[in-house]
């Protein structure tokens, strides 16, 4: 008999409590896939003081489609907290992709930051790192860019 993997449960639980029921009748939802990692940052540079205390900065980037999300990930001056930096962009695109939208940090159910794109395409928000969080950026009506966010296991 077959058994849906555990993984595959909780993805689609997660997936499925995000949407308010007014936004499930028509989804499009686009699932960003991992480019890699870029380059660490240098020491005596950006990120060198959250690496100290043990937690290096990371940077990745996603790809779906010609949309592309720039992710920068490392630790604030406050103890167990991290800010995530990011850019979307479309290197076809004349203009930046949907300023305004709303970007948001999940944990499961529970919302753990949220911000907006700004008039470039770029985001800041903060937040206590946990596992398995996903990145949801609003690109066009019903329609919603995906992205699971690594963990600190998976830095380059």
């Amino acid at each position: 008999m077959f058994e849906t993997p555990a993984d595959d449960v909780r993805c689609a639980k997660a997936l499925y409590s995000i949407f308010p029921v007014s936004e499930r009748r028509s989804l499009r939802l686009r699932f960003a896939q991992w480019m890699g990692a870029v380059r660490p940052v240098l020491e005596g540079v950006r990120g060198a003081e959250g690496a100290a205390r043990g937690i290096p900065a990371r940077h990745y980037r996603f790809h779906e489609g010609n949309v592309i999300l720039d992710l920068h990930i490392e630790s604030t001056t406050a103890p167990g907290k991290m800010f995530m930096v990011g850019e979307i962009v479309d290197p076809d695109a004349a203009e930046p992709l949907h300023p305004g939208s709303a970007v948001t940090l999940k944990h499961g159910t529970e919302t753990l930051a949220e911000t907006a794109l700004n008039a470039f395409g770029e985001f800041y928000l903060e937040f206590v790192p946990r596992p398995n969080l996903l990145l949801k950026v609003a690109l066009e009506e019903a329609s919603f860019l995906l992205v699971r966010v690594p963990d600190a296991e998976e830095a380059p």
